[in-house]
């Protein structure tokens, strides 16, 4: 991915990963070109529906369509997968698995064979999943803001920021930094965000940013990530397969990403559950 991301003529130094971008400009670019509000049928989400109007309004090219739907994808699923590897590592791994699967279930409503939740009440109805999801991003966001200073700025410590210099804040400094955190800042402890004894400073929570430049996407992702796992904890039973070592794996010291890659992955095994009167191989999730 390195040499690709550079963007030095990657048809020739990443040929591979070249190609298969540009197959699927060409595939995105033909679906949402041939797509229609009046088609029956139609899978194309709304979000891929309004930017397709409004390229075609400032008459931009299809290929312009196709890559940034190609780019649209890449953000949303680029940290997202990892974030909810970290989350359902610790939470096999970790002692508040059942109390995850409580609220869960608590959260779900079932009417026959059909289920839904109200995402909006997850963080309210699943404290210990909220809390879970934000202890995975305090450890594992790795991105980092670059800010520049508009007028002389002395810290609390005594330095000196001039105007016109940069300042690079690593994420990952300030979520593992004692003072903020405590002697246990390494320790991947949901409870920090349950109890109020471990009250941070707003600014030592950031892995979207702070400030204008906070990411506009983050509300989109948190509904993504906590509805996917309400609805993987409740229709399926999900454990480490036989002769998994039973651990979190380690991170990778390298990465071009926002949130860290584990050096391995984990092997587990996923059972359908019998849900009362019925089974959730046939149950339909209405969202």
């Amino acid at each position: 991915m390195s040499p690709f991301l550079l963007n030095f003529f990657p048809k020739y130094t990443a040929p591979e990963a070249f190609e298969a971008r540009e197959r699927l400009v060409d595939v995105l670019k033909g679906c949402i070109a041939d797509t229609h509000d009046d088609d029956e049928g139609d899978q194309v989400n709304v979000i891929s529906r309004k930017r397709r109007d409004i390229s075609t309004k400032h008459s931009l090219s299809g290929d312009y369509l196709g890559r940034s739907e190609l780019e649209l994808l890449n953000g949303l699923l680029s940290n997202t997968v990892p974030a909810v590897f970290w989350m359902l590592a610790h939470t096999l791994a970790g002692s508040f698995f059942g109390s995850i699967k409580e609220e869960v279930g608590r959260s779900v409503q079932a009417e026959g064979n059909r289920l839904q939740f109200d995402i909006g009440q997850v963080r309210a109805q699943c404290p210990t999943l909220v809390a879970t999801y934000q202890e995975s991003l305090r450890l594992y966001a790795s991105s980092a803001r670059a800010y520049k200073v508009v007028q002389d700025f002395e810290l609390m410590d005594g330095c000196l920021l001039k105007k016109g210099s940069l300042v690079y804040v690593p994420t990952e400094t300030i979520h593992r930094n004692p003072k903020n955190w405590g002697p246990d800042v390494l320790e991947f402890k949901p409870e920090r965000w349950m109890k109020s004894e471990y009250d941070h400073h707003p600014g030592s929570y950031a892995p979207f940013g702070v400030g204008s430049s906070i990411c506009p996407g983050r509300h989109f992702v948190f509904d993504m990530i906590l509805g996917s796992l309400v609805v993987l904890l409740y229709s399926l039973d999900i454990e480490l397969a036989p002769g998994t070592a039973v651990g979190v794996p380690k991170t990778r010291l390298k990465v071009m990403s926002g949130v860290r890659l584990p050096v391995h992955d984990l092997d587990v095994v996923l059972k359908r559950k019998t849900l009362g009167e019925y089974n959730s191989e046939r149950a339909k999730w209405a969202f």
